[in-house]
């Protein structure tokens, strides 16, 4: 669920999806008190349930940054939850220096990047620690093979 407040108008998405909108009494730091899962000041509609996630942005956002945060999914804000994933580094990763891939990953965390010719039997290419996400690196071997599949492990 996703409320944006322009200033002047709400409105109200659920699962990435507009739901409606409608005009807003203007909010201040001053003057009001604001609450997540509760109507103040006479507590009556409380919302029975668990909240995570919760962002505050200093602008409104547009409805296509809601959809794009709805349809990340796990991999999303909350960086710990879903899987790392592997990826091609750039739009012709193959070149004469090798593949390129890149990690996204959680920052902090070690990784070692296998590679297989066969899926069965997987040999580490390069291992790090991640400073940044996406973590960009080049395999330089990869064209001595006519195919090579690649998987990202934590140790």
């Amino acid at each position: 669920m996703a409320l944006v407040y322009d200033g002047t108008n709400r409105a109200l998405y659920l699962n990435g999806v507009f739901e409606g909108a409608g005009t807003a009494p203007v909010i201040t730091a001053e003057t009001d008190t604001s609450s997540i899962g509760n109507v103040v000041p006479n507590d009556r509609a409380s919302f029975n349930g668990g909240i995570d996630e919760i962002s505050i942005y200093n602008r409104a956002l547009s409805s296509n940054e809601i959809v794009e945060i709805h349809l990340a999914g796990s991999y999303g804000k909350c960086v710990g939850y879903g899987s790392p994933t592997l990826g091609l580094g750039s739009a012709q990763p193959l070149t004469t220096n090798g593949l390129s891939l890149m990690l996204h990953g959680y920052i902090g965390s070690n990784y070692v990047i296998e590679a297989s010719t066969d899926l069965l039997n997987w040999v580490p290419v390069t291992n790090f620690a991640i400073i940044n996400s996406p973590f960009y690196f080049t395999d330089p071997t990869a064209t001595n093979y006519q195919w090579r599949f690649y998987r990202a492990t934590m140790p």
